[in-house]
């Protein structure tokens, strides 16, 4: 029993782990901030502070050197953070790219990464399932239905809350 019990630790301890301090991991930017036309979350107070503490000006934040990246690490679970650009470096939403995990966040601000690499761009995640109105004539158990990824892209992602993400790789 005892010898089950520390098989079954290892591996729940395997699953989902976040990037650690100073790894470098592969991501995708959710939000470029400081763009005027549209915003999903403000930077918080001390998000502010930590990107000003990193020698970000109101300028450079407006400019948009600052993004908002995330990847997948469980089913249920993600890693975010914030990643500043080098100045003349742009980037979009949907943009792959390898970041240096800096700064440890916590439930009250995401935190300040620093930008690394692009590598090879991957396709942005989408929506995991589709609706199927018919479902019940297609004598169907479900009204909804996976949608398959290519095969060459099966393994860089993970479904988390009904879409795909991108796998944090290191």
């Amino acid at each position: 029993m005892l010898l089950l019990m520390a098989a079954l630790s290892v591996f729940l301890a395997g699953c989902g782990s976040m990037p650690v301090q100073n790894s470098v991991v592969t991501v995708q930017v959710w939000e470029v901030f400081g763009k005027a036309d549209k915003h999903k979350r403000q930077l918080k107070p001390l998000e502010l502070a930590r990107l000003k503490a990193a020698g970000m000006s109101d300028d450079d934040i407006a400019a948009g050197r600052v993004v908002g990246v995330h990847c997948a690490v469980m089913a249920d679970g993600w890693w975010e953070g914030l990643a500043i650009l080098p100045a003349g470096v742009v980037a979009a939403e949907g943009t792959t790219m390898r970041v240096r995990v800096i700064d440890a966040w916590d439930n009250e601000r995401l935190g300040v990464n620093e930008f690394v690499e692009f590598p090879p761009q991957l396709p942005r995640g989408g929506q995991a399932y589709r609706i199927v109105p018919n479902w019940r004539e297609l004598g169907r158990r479900n009204n909804f239905e996976r949608i398959e990824l290519p095969a060459e892209l099966r393994d860089k992602y993970l479904v988390v809350q009904g879409s795909y993400l991108l796998k944090c790789t290191l």
